[in-house]
């Protein structure tokens, strides 16, 4: 009885130092540490409920209605227990209702077992025994664990094997626990008190495979929030925030020497949206994001920085830049030849080595003038002003 009780200290010491670590636990909502907060909490009732009747069958002062007290907070709660664990994981949702009105029906019959003794019962020497109802317990009990497994399977399907893998073993060493104290004790002709130990180490299982799989989901939440801040949705180049980013990156090193900045801004957009839609003009910007993004395919990276201007960084030799460049203006010129438009696209770009010792701030400037230059050409030539 010593090392029981022992085991039991134990076992509400680690469901209160679990407590304190999820309050402390930011990742985790109030509304998921009340979960956690009712799960031990009742645990831990139904832990000293079965402690209080062990510890005095048999010697009870009351004359067993301690032992009573001991056994309905036992098997009320222990029951309730399953229930609260598939709770924390929020699943089963539509049938919660029927579980809590079937645990409510075990609440009821444990507290008439205590003048009927249908559950349990006190001997004449004072020791507690199986009502001749008790099966009726052990069926919500039962239920309760299958409730939790087909729970905790279904939980389980959206983890990866790693972390499926672990998941299943707690399940089997829980259900294995539960298992030991209700059948095979009783096949041996022992008692084996481990069920709220199994469930006390579950839960703690439980809880660091929750923070360990949350902590997975987090990480892969931000890099997809990462990528969509990395890519411009309209034209799938890279987009602004990326820019600034490889901006910094290249600002700390020295530049290769075939380094290039490449200054692109789209002649004729405003025309199309306005003679054609904005739905149109979309369309454009994306084909034109296509274009640039071969131009920049295997060499450097395609930046939209703007409505209709992007930028390149890339490494390459001046005479495939220029046959590049080529092929761009050639595909423009045919989008305008097919909308009757004078499209275009002025470029603009700018060679580290023709700039010995300058920042990259300095090439995009030199790049981004002579795109203007281009640009204010190509106005002039066509009899239009603004975009």
């Amino acid at each position: 009885m010593e090392l029981y009780t022992a085991v039991v200290i134990a076992e509400v010491l680690a469901l209160a130092i679990l407590w304190a670590l999820v309050c402390g636990n930011p990742a985790c909502s109030e509304r998921q540490k009340a979960k956690f907060f009712w799960t031990y909490a009742v645990l831990s009732v139904s832990i000293l409920g079965e402690w209080l009747a062990s510890f005095l069958n048999g010697s009870d002062p009351t004359g067993g209605w301690l032992i009573r007290v001991g056994k309905l907070l036992d098997y009320s709660l222990s029951p309730l227990v399953a229930i609260l664990l598939v709770r924390q994981i929020s699943m089963l949702k539509k049938v919660e209702p029927y579980a809590f009105s079937v645990l409510g029906l075990n609440v009821l019959f444990q507290f008439v077992s205590l003048f009927t003794g249908w559950s349990y019962r006190i001997d004449a020497d004072g020791y507690y025994r199986h009502g001749v109802a008790h099966y009726a317990y052990v069926a919500v009990f039962a239920l309760a664990i299958l409730y939790a497994i087909v729970a905790y399977i279904l939980y389980g399907r959206k983890f990866q094997k790693k972390n499926l893998f672990s998941f299943l073993l707690i399940v089997c060493f829980t259900v294995l626990g539960l298992l030991a104290q209700e059948l095979i004790g009783p096949l041996l002709g022992k008692t084996l008190r481990i069920c709220g130990l199994a469930n006390t180490i579950a839960c703690i299982l439980l809880y660091v495979h929750y923070i360990g799989f949350d902590q997975q989901q987090n990480q892969r939440d931000l890099l997809n929030k990462e990528r969509l801040l990395l890519k411009d949705t309209l034209s799938d180049c890279f987009s602004r925030y990326a820019y600034d980013l490889v901006f910094e990156e290249f600002s700390k090193k020295p530049l290769p020497s075939h380094f290039v900045v490449m200054m692109v801004d789209v002649n004729g957009l405003k025309r199309i949206n306005d003679r054609f839609g904005h739905e149109q003009g979309d369309r454009f910007i994306q084909a034109a994001g296509r274009v640039l993004g071969q131009v920049a395919e295997g060499k450097g990276q395609c930046f939209r920085t703007g409505g209709d201007e992007f930028i390149l960084f890339l490494d390459i030799q001046e005479a495939e830049l220029k046959r590049r460049i080529a092929k761009v203006h050639q595909t423009f010129q045919e989008w305008g030849l097919e909308k009757k438009e004078p499209i275009s696209c002025s470029i603009g770009y700018a060679y580290a080595s023709s700039l010995p010792g300058e920042c990259l701030a300095k090439l995009i400037s030199v790049a981004d003038q002579r795109m203007y230059e281009e640009k204010k050409t190509f106005y002039e030539a066509n009899g239009l002003a603004g975009r």
